[in-house]
């Protein structure tokens, strides 16, 4: 019969954390939804002109602001309960050059000089996130633009309470090296897992018993083939080089490191 055998995933910190469920479904820790503010419905203010003359913004229109160093744009929010809050800012840049902002939230300085790069056109739009201090209930936040070239143009705030943007990181699962030995003709193909951890430069020395199989480092490939392999012997592999993170740890394979299974339908056992 199928096994599964059930393993949580880490991820990076602030992601949601996955879990294989038996039956192979992903399950995903609920979060609230966000709560969407628009640039041109008060009490959010513009500094420049609601416009509605390039596609793809949502609501009836975005804030083109004034091509001033002091045209801020400022949303007026609710937060359910103090603390960290994400944001969502929705926007458009068609020029050619940044239009870096400062975001401060409460009339405090949250994020400096952060920038809105260019989108490619006025009708292309893209998101910038951000986690900030909030009160429990009313806060402003405010896009000051940082050059006098004014801000991007300015669609949306989405407000998520609770929760931060994930950083930026490798997903990664909870995998050992998985050394597989198996007979292959009259040798034995020798074969391991290499980590996403670990830079392409890293190599393998592989062994049979105490005998080095290998004159060089394997770092083209992940597998070996031992010609000579009697069917008697255990063997190992050891990382090496400057991407090992542990040159002295090894992972061993031998006549009984196998399983005989038989995979069969669920639906076929009763």
């Amino acid at each position: 019969m199928l096994m599964h055998r059930r393993r949580a995933t880490p991820l990076a910190a602030g992601v949601v954390a996955l879990t294989l469920a038996g039956n192979g479904l992903v399950v995903l820790a609920a979060s609230a939804a966000a709560t969407r503010y628009e640039a041109e419905a008060a009490p959010a203010t513009c500094t420049g002109s609601i416009e509605s003359n390039h596609t793809g913004y949502s609501g009836n229109g975005f804030c083109n602001g004034d091509n001033t160093i002091d045209a801020a744009t400022q949303f007026t929010v609710t937060a359910s309960a103090a603390g960290t809050a994400t944001i969502a800012i929705r926007y458009a840049n068609g020029a050619t050059g940044n239009r870096p902002a400062d975001v401060l939230v409460n009339g405090a300085l949250a994020h400096a000089n952060t920038a809105f790069d260019p989108t490619g056109a006025w009708t292309a739009w893209a998101t910038k996130t951000f986690a900030v201090p909030v009160h429990a209930g009313t806060n402003t936040i405010r896009l000051d633009p940082a050059t006098a070239a004014g801000l991007a143009n300015i669609d949306y705030l989405d407000l998520e309470t609770g929760s931060a943007p994930p950083v930026e990181g490798k997903q990664l699962e909870d995998l050992d090296r998985g050394l597989v030995s198996v007979r292959s003709g009259s040798g034995n193909l020798v074969s391991w897992r290499m980590f996403g951890t670990e830079p392409a430069s890293t190599g393998f020395n592989v062994y049979r018993g105490t005998t080095k199989l290998t004159s060089s480092p394997i770092t083209r490939s992940t597998n070996f083939l031992d010609w000579d392999f009697a069917g008697e012997e255990n063997g190992r592999i050891t990382q090496w080089g400057r991407g090992s993170t542990n040159p002295t740890k090894k992972s061993t394979w031998g006549q009984e490191d196998y399983l005989d299974s038989r995979l069969e339908l669920m639906r076929d056992r009763r």
